[in-house]
């Protein structure tokens, strides 16, 4: 009996629960009571503007960014963390010395964007209601809306 066994890419990555800038950290999407880091993250997906940080942090395979609701003066924001690479759903490697026209994100259909366009990311939910301090953690899906 030959059994065959597939070994090819994983599958692409799925579009998590919409969420808004006003409901991401909705006690919903919380780990259960109990839960531990290695519990399975809520998947979602938000809308909103790609932005240069205000302070830039060190990145090794992944990098962590702002995503503002508008691009009007003192719009709300998350953190996003995104893994680097060249490929779909990465963001190129940066540079030593940063500049905003090295920011280059890949899209699942591998269009570049970057600082002041919009985009729809999806991810990881990481935080809690109670202490308000939500975020987006592994993204792996981004689209343009």
């Amino acid at each position: 009996m030959l059994v065959a066994v597939g070994c090819g890419d994983d599958p692409p990555p799925t579009p998590g629960a919409r969420v808004t800038f006003d409901d991401l950290c909705d006690a919903k999407y919380d780990l259960p009571d109990g839960s531990y880091g290695d519990a399975p993250r809520p998947r979602v997906t938000i809308d909103g503007y790609l932005v240069a940080p205000k302070m830039f942090s060190l990145c090794s395979k992944t990098c962590s960014f702002d995503l503002v609701e508008s691009l009007d003066e003192g719009a709300r924001s998350i953190r996003y963390s995104v893994m680097l690479g060249t490929e779909p759903n990465r963001l190129e490697p940066l540079p030593e010395k940063f500049d905003p026209t090295d920011f280059k994100l890949h899209t699942k259909d591998d269009q570049i964007v970057g600082f002041g366009d919009e985009v729809r990311l999806t991810g990881q939910r990481l935080g809690t209601s109670k202490d308000d301090d939500c975020q987006l953690y592994k993204v792996d899906l981004i689209e343009k809306p």
